[in-house]
């Protein structure tokens, strides 16, 4: 369960203060705090009414494989591999990002709205918003020739409790690389086993 945006519903458990909990009190709304918990005058309202301001997105410390370098650029950052040049096939990244409040990112591999994209790991309300990818082989397994690399960009988005939403349309942050071909070392995930 996600509780939805803003704070709108927060006082619902007002009238009878003592059936309101910490958690039935934040599952009202994201935004929802209780005031004076554990109190006879404990309320749950909005932590934050008002808030129009979309999260910050930045680069947070990553633990990438050690043959990766980062540069940051004015969207993002990009990942090279110690050489300045691309990274491998099959090499397992770490990307993310930090954000300046609370707020569930998602990303995507193409440009589309928040909806559409993939939450990372959690899909929790936190700080910082990490997944490792493994990149695959550019060309599919079909040889373009020697030293033949393809561009892949990570777009990610992220609300906040109030469903702020950073950066704002049309922008993205940004994560790009480069990838060489290589032979498929992935094995097939296995979604479903049917009896």
């Amino acid at each position: 369960w996600q509780a939805p945006f803003g704070g709108d519903n927060c006082e619902v458990f007002n009238e009878d203060p003592e059936s309101c909990t910490k958690y039935r009190c934040q599952s009202l709304g994201a935004a929802c705090g209780l005031l004076d918990e554990g109190t006879i005058g404990q309320v749950c309202y909005d932590a934050n009414p008002g808030d129009s301001t979309p999260p910050i997105l930045e680069f947070g410390d990553r633990d990438s494989a050690e043959e990766v370098n980062l540069v940051i650029t004015p969207t993002g950052y990009n990942l090279t591999n110690i050489n300045g040049g691309c990274l491998d096939a099959g090499l397992l990244v770490n990307i993310g990002v930090t954000t300046s409040e609370l707020a569930q990112c998602k990303y995507a591999f193409e440009r589309m709205n928040y909806e559409n994209m993939s939450f990372f790991e959690s899909g929790y309300r936190t700080y910082e918003h990490d997944i490792l990818v493994p990149l695959e082989d550019p060309s599919h397994g079909q040889s373009q020739g020697i030293n033949w690399s393809g561009d892949l960009t990570v777009y990610i988005k992220c609300k906040d409790a109030h469903g702020n939403q950073g950066p704002i349309d049309p922008h993205f942050y940004t994560i790009g690389m480069c990838v060489n071909q290589g032979p498929d070392t992935t094995p097939p995930p296995i979604y479903l086993i049917l009896p």
